[in-house]
């Protein structure tokens, strides 16, 4: 024979279904039915009452979410790294809480599969799903009971807002890098500058003229560099670069010698990338010889990216080192070259030098976004 009927034993079938995770909706419709079949046997003293559920009737049934769309919210927060906001949408969807509510689920909620939610002196209960607790409790679970959702959005919020910050500080150094560039070109190159145009206009009218142009050409660049806090083509940079190789052979004769050897221009670089460099192979390099020396510019296309290559036969750094007129300037600018290069477009810049001359080599690694 069974065991008697009682208002504990239909309150304990109303607690078992609960622990085995049926959806609120279905344990209140197995609870109505059992309600209804006591009361026909004239046991209503035995009835037990049904699950608080939230209630529907704030929001219409035409704006709820598909799974469909639910899916494509939660895709879309994935793929942009907002972590606290797919589990927020995960909490919310698979319990149908409010916003304001996931403060309710703690540790402890999530371990007994059900949450009690008080809101205006009513208290109901929402059952939690056992996919949803073994996705969160992995995150909080070296914290204690009464840790909640809400807590461990908000510390995510926080981390995700500190990376943001490091990141928009470091787009700020790689841009104040380029005013520093702007810095370091030694004013005697202008002052020089002019005076070669200034000896040309006696001697050449015509070749004054160019050089006019190019030196316009030359700060014109310079102004735009200060501007433009992104990659640019690498055909302007190198036109750059060639009004200032042209105004320092106007300047030195055949003491300076320059080969370009171009065979690739479609690709992206940091703003006077290739000044301090080309600068450094004509002012500490082939300078220093007593003959003067020879700048080969070079690009060609590698498996791995975009390879530029700035090579001189003077004397070397080390030797550069000895004249003491080069001061702090013997290395102008490669440091932050390499990291503008890093931060920009994930470049690198390696350098070596001995007693035959020097050879900076740039890789920019092929990316769809760089590519013009």
């Amino acid at each position: 024979m069974g065991r008697p009927v009682t208002k504990e034993l239909t309150a304990a079938w109303k607690e078992h279904l609960t622990c085995e995770s049926y959806c609120p909706g279905s344990v209140n419709t197995m609870l109505v039915s059992l309600n209804r079949f006591l009361g026909f046997l004239g046991w209503g003293d035995c009835a037990v009452k049904t699950l608080r559920i939230q209630r529907r009737l704030f929001r219409e049934d035409s704006k709820e979410l598909t799974r469909a769309e639910y899916e494509r919210l939660v895709a879309a927060a994935q793929a942009s790294g907002r972590e606290r906001l797919v589990l927020l949408l995960e909490t919310i969807c698979s319990t149908g809480i409010r916003v304001s509510e996931v403060k309710y689920i703690t540790v402890e909620a999530l371990r007994q599969g059900k949450a009690e939610i008080s809101l205006k002196g009513k208290i109901r209960t929402i059952l939690l799903p056992g996919k949803l607790s073994r996705i969160l409790l992995p995150n909080i679970v070296l914290v204690n009971a009464g840790f909640t959702v809400a807590t461990l959005l908000i510390l995510m919020n926080v981390q995700f807002e500190h990376e943001a910050m490091l990141k928009e500080q470091e787009k700020q150094l790689a841009e104040g890098r380029i005013d520093i560039m702007l810095s370091q070109i030694q004013p005697h190159f202008l002052y020089n500058s002019l005076g070669v145009i200034y000896s040309l206009c006696a001697t050449d009218p015509e070749a004054a003229r160019k050089a006019i142009k190019r030196f316009s050409d030359f700060l014109r660049g310079n102004m735009d560099s200060l501007k433009n806090r992104e990659p640019i083509p690498f055909e302007a940079e190198l036109n750059h670069v060639m009004n200032y190789l042209y105004l320092e052979q106007q300047r030195f004769g055949d003491k300076l010698q320059v080969i370009y050897q171009i065979k690739i221009e479609d690709f992206l670089i940091p703003p006077l990338t290739l000044q301090p460099l080309v600068e450094n192979a004509v002012q500490h390099g082939v300078l220093h010889r007593k003959n003067g020396g020879t700048v080969v510019i070079r690009t060609e296309e590698t498996d791995a990216g975009a390879l530029v290559t700035i090579e001189d036969n003077g004397v070397g750094m080390e030797k550069a080192k000895e004249h003491a007129t080069l001061g702090e300037h013997s290395h102008i600018g490669i440091s932050n070259v390499r990291a503008r290069l890093e931060e920009m477009v994930g470049g690198s810049l390696q350098v070596e030098s001995n007693c035959l001359g020097t050879t900076a080599t740039i890789l920019i690694p092929w990316k769809e976004e760089q590519s013009l």
